[in-house]
């Protein structure tokens, strides 16, 4: 699944329903999150496909490097699936 860099965070909320990025799939922030982070999101599905939550991973920029960020994008949207299927998102 193809995946966007944001140069920001969701509008600083948390809330995945804030998030417009979140609702198209995953996503990833780097350097502009305290302490020079990279950080990887994907949203968590309700019954009717809202995004409810979101499930993220973040690391070090200095450590992380871009096959390393991939492999975090995929087990998030692996794991975020699994957890909105327990939600009941049929697609999840």
């Amino acid at each position: 699944m193809a995946h966007r860099q944001s140069d920001r965070l969701c509008g600083g909320s948390h809330r995945a329903g804030n998030c417009r990025g979140l609702r198209r799939g995953p996503a990833h922030t780097r350097e502009r999150v305290p302490c020079e982070a990279v950080s990887v999101a994907a949203p968590l599905r309700d019954h009717s496909g809202a995004a409810v939550a979101s499930l993220s991973i973040a690391s070090p920029a200095s450590r992380t490097k871009p096959d390393i960020i991939e492999r975090h994008i995929a087990l998030v949207v692996e794991r975020a699936a699994m957890l909105s299927r327990t939600l009941g998102h049929a697609r999840g």
